[in-house]
């Protein structure tokens, strides 16, 4: 319930929903290659092609692209990240809205002028070992990752000063108001620095993990795996939204001035305790354990 979620999660600690969206047309048996590849296949849509360390931001038709989407290996991999497929097919959305039903209408970036909220949707899609960099999301917003078909991994940090170990690059976020963007050198799915805090779980069909502000997170898929990903400025961030985004022309590049320090900062230990309530454990060399 909403109230269950705002009381023990919201703005504190990621939590997985599961059977949320079990009664839901977009994860019956036939509905991706129906409602997407069917009507869709021949649109060009945007992914990262990354190679050795070296990453290239292209273009293909959608068919193109999931043809070779098992095509992967360790250091050579693509991944669809296209902000803008689902804003051209809201019919999507409304099918498998990434929101979860019981958040509607608390997501306050609404309430702000239509060109400054981001986009509320953005389509995922990849093969085995893709994954995302590790980072912070800007605008100290609560992001949602919903799984429709295949299997993805994530790793996850709270705020706290070990940001410092992460070797971050900032750079300006690309958005109509400006922000910074935190992104981290480190690859959580090759080390881990010593004394990181690190959380864990795997998302299968169906699930839905919310990400509080401030999180690091970084995900892998598992194999062919179609999720979509949306963001909210829920309650108990709506004040420090309204004032990062009116920030502007912003010098100050210290990390934790904008995502070190929470209100909602909890001990490891303790972090870990609750995380296992939602989030389950899964083994540290993701890779190996791949079939």
């Amino acid at each position: 319930s909403l109230a269950a979620y705002q009381q023990e999660f919201e703005g504190q600690i990621p939590v997985v929903l599961e059977g949320v969206y079990e009664k839901m047309d977009c994860l019956k048996d036939g509905w991706i290659e129906k409602m997407i590849m069917e009507p869709f296949e021949d649109e060009r849509v945007i992914f990262l092609a990354h190679k050795n360390g070296a990453e290239r931001i292209m273009a293909t038709k959608l068919r193109k692209f999931v043809k070779n989407v098992n095509k992967n290996y360790q250091n050579a991999w693509s991944y669809l990240r296209d902000e803008f497929f689902l804003q051209r097919h809201m019919d999507l959305i409304a099918a498998c809205p990434p929101l979860p039903p019981f958040l509607e209408g608390q997501d306050y970036f609404s309430l702000m002028p239509a060109m400054f909220p981001p986009a509320n949707a953005t389509l995922l899609w990849g093969g085995r070992y893709s994954r995302s960099k590790l980072h912070v999301d800007p605008y100290n917003w609560t992001g949602t990752n919903l799984v429709l078909r295949g299997e993805k991994f994530f790793r996850l940090i709270p705020p706290g000063g070990h940001d410092r170990m992460l070797e971050v690059v900032t750079k300006n976020c690309g958005m109509a108001l400006e922000c910074i963007s935190y992104e981290s050198k480190k690859d959580l799915f090759e080390s881990v620095p010593q004394g990181i805090p690190l959380w864990e779980t795997k998302l299968q069909n169906g699930e839905l993990l919310i990400i509080p502000s401030g999180w690091w997170h970084q995900e892998v898929n598992l194999g062919n795996t179609l999720a979509m990903v949306c963001v909210l400025s829920g309650s108990d961030l709506l004040i420090s939204n309204w004032q990062q985004m009116r920030r502007k022309g912003k010098k100050k590049n210290d990390l934790e001035s904008s995502v070190g320090k929470s209100k909602f900062a909890i001990l490891p230990n303790e972090a870990k305790r609750n995380f296992s309530v939602g989030i389950r454990h899964t083994p540290y060399k993701i890779f190996e354990d791949l079939p």
